[in-house]
């Protein structure tokens, strides 16, 4: 088996394709893919960048116990006080070769992954009703990196959420003394928090209540993902939730290049884990764990159980405390 290659850098376009990093064992010097378009539309100004965000589809499939139902909405307003919140978000790659008969199709639990910590302050705007969040001083398990980060202790994020957290647009705006690289890096971790963020549907629910959330995942144009989450608990301003997190690739295929064939998408397959306690009354604050890996498995043709095959595994996770 060739030995796996990692990477840990920020993500800002698929790491299928930007990422099938030189693997002889199958000659592979590089790749590309027909990806299609992102519906994610980016407007510059100045320092900052705003992504309006694809509407997530939200289905019922359980409304719980009805003696218990109730329409869970986020309920922080202008008058909210301000509240601090630490948001970690976990990001990993990992790549390897083997044959194709001998790939494990279930992801992983888990991957080896880089955290980036994001110390915040957060209210609700009352001009605009938005929430906005200013980043304290991030930091990295990569010790590396965090002189860098440093120059990103400033950073601001608007979120134009709904109060069921249906997150329409997120605007970005770095200190000017960002690096570019600081930058990338928060960018990347903001993305990972609003992929895995709670929304609620518009039906009333009860314990034991079950919906799902099909989205595309904010900063990876080519991954889409379902959440099916569990309202295990619901009593006063507090939901206990328990969520299960699926993510599939929108490619069929990825290009090797001229002198190599086209490697199809043989399985995907994912592995999660998901404990969350919401304030519905709080702008910001959560506690709890959500996390996911995903395993890619690529290989010329599906039927050949004897050729050489490229596993993916991709890692996002986002874990929340309050100060």
């Amino acid at each position: 088996m060739t030995p796996p290659c990692r990477s840990h850098r920020p993500r800002r376009l698929s790491r299928s394709v930007i990422a099938l990093c030189a693997v002889g064992a199958v000659g592979l010097a590089g790749c590309s893919a027909e990806d299609s378009a992102t519906d994610t539309a980016a407007v510059d100004s100045d320092n900052a960048v705003e992504l309006q965000l694809d509407s997530p589809k939200v289905t019922v499939i359980d409304a719980g116990a009805q003696d218990s139902a109730t329409e869970l909405r986020y309920t922080a307003t202008a008058d909210s006080p301000e509240e601090e919140l630490s948001v970690v978000a976990y990001d990993g790659f990992s790549q390897q070769i083997a044959a194709l008969n001998e790939v494990e199709p279930q992801a992983p639990a888990g991957g080896d992954v880089t955290s980036l910590t994001l110390p915040l302050t957060g209210h609700i705007d009352g001009d605009s009703g938005r929430l906005e969040l200013a980043l304290g001083a991030p930091t990295s398990t990569d010790l590396s990196l965090n002189d860098t980060l440093a120059s990103a202790e400033g950073f601001r994020i608007v979120v134009d959420r709904s109060d069921r957290g249906i997150a329409n647009s997120v605007r970005l705006a770095a200190p000017k003394e960002a690096s570019d690289e600081a930058r990338s890096m928060v960018e990347s971790a903001v993305f990972t928090w609003l992929s895995l963020s709670v929304v609620f549907p518009e039906e009333p629910l009860g314990d034991g209540a079950q919906w799902t959330v099909d989205s595309r995942v904010p900063g990876e144009n080519s991954m889409l993902q379902t959440i099916t989450y569990t309202l295990d608990s619901h009593e006063g301003t507090t939901a206990t939730l328990s969520a299960e997190i699926q993510r599939r690739s929108t490619l069929g295929a990825l290009s090797a290049g001229e002198d190599h064939p086209e490697l199809e998408v043989v399985s995907t397959e994912s592995t999660s884990t998901g404990e969350l306690t919401v304030n519905l009354d709080s702008s910001v604050r959560n506690t709890g764990r959500m996390a996911v890996t995903t395993r890619l498995v690529y290989a010329a043709d599906a039927a050949r159980e004897d050729q050489q095959a490229v596993i993916q595994d991709l890692t996002s996770a986002v874990e929340y405390s309050s100060p």
